[in-house]
């Protein structure tokens, strides 16, 4: 029962410290295009997207990923896999969910302007959440 569980946190810090490392780099180039420092481009670039989510732009720009049918063909896929193999390519998938929290971080990544630092911003969002995530895994088990 554990091996699943391991292997779907694996796969998801994997897809989080990648994506993490992608988003520093991005970061890094906005930097490097308006040659400001993070600390100075993070604020306008906070202030134009609430200015889109104000005006509604963000329901048509922003749409999830998982309401695509891309994203619903490699689910069901997925889902065709054996138990061990499921969990690591739905942990790989993980960070296509509308998760805020998550978001969140991606921005701080890039705000980081640093694949390494970006890495390291995401890899430690995604072991922080596995204590949470475990206590609430474990304890529906106990409660069936």
């Amino acid at each position: 029962m554990a091996t699943p569980y391991a292997l779907y946190h694996a796969g998801r810090l994997f897809s989080y410290i990648w994506l993490g490392a992608l988003a520093g780099v991005i970061g890094a180039q906005l930097v490097e295009w308006v040659g400001q420092t993070p600390s100075r481009i993070f604020p306008w670039v906070m202030a134009a997207f609430f200015a889109l989510m104000a005006v509604g732009l963000d329901k048509r720009l922003f749409q999830p990923v998982t309401q695509g049918s891309v994203s619903r063909s490699i689910m069901r896929r997925i889902f065709r896999l054996r138990n061990e193999s499921r969990a690591l390519f739905l942990g790989l998938a993980t960070p296509l969910l509308p998760c805020g929290p998550l978001y969140l971080f991606f921005w701080v990544a890039a705000a980081s302007a640093s694949a390494a630092n970006g890495a390291m911003v995401l890899g430690a969002f995604g072991l922080g959440t596995v204590p949470a995530m475990a206590a609430s895994f474990f304890g529906w088990g106990q409660l069936q």
